[in-house]
């Protein structure tokens, strides 16, 4: 019986190796397959992923004379949330090609203001020339982006006060 047992050990151990052997051998055949696909330059990725760069509506330069498509007639544009004015077109061409429109929606500036910060955008974070374009940029800026003379509310016109006794 012992040797009846030894030789079944063996069987499964040889059934075993096998089977790995088999694993490591298929492994390293689509390993090999990789790499020669890899270095004979085959592109792995869809045919649409390629196209990103055209694609990437946040990079692509905005024709200035697009016809302008306004929701509700509100004046905003509803993809950026500028608003709809002379030269719009050119800030959100300009402005968005870095960085959100919401940021500069929520900001408020004179025109110097405006012209400090592209100063700013320009020696910090690569910002370049905007040649023609910056005067009508600031334009637009400094109309619909300038500060406001009213803060969130009114001062409160107390006629009478209450002296408070405990």
């Amino acid at each position: 019986m012992k040797k009846q047992d030894a030789k079944n050990t063996q069987r499964v151990l040889r059934k075993r190796l096998l089977r790995q052997l088999m694993w490591a051998t298929a492994l390293l055949i689509l390993w090999w397959g990789v790499m020669v696909c890899h270095l004979a330059g085959v592109d792995w990725m869809p045919s649409w992923k390629n196209d990103s760069k055209i694609l990437n509506p946040e990079r692509r330069v905005i024709d200035p004379n697009a016809p302008v498509l306004v929701l509700e007639g509100d004046g905003v544009d509803w993809k950026t949330g500028l608003k709809i004015g002379p030269h719009w077109q050119t800030v959100r061409a300009a402005c968005t090609a870095c960085h959100s429109a919401k940021l500069v929606t929520q900001n408020r500036a004179t025109r110097q203001g405006w012209e400090d910060m592209l100063r700013w955008m320009q020696a910090e974070q690569g910002l370049p020339d905007l040649g023609a374009n910056e005067d009508p940029i600031l334009d637009y800026l400094s109309t619909y982006y300038a500060p406001e003379p009213i803060g969130r509310r009114h001062n409160l016109e107390v006629e009478q006060w209450y002296d408070l006794t405990e």
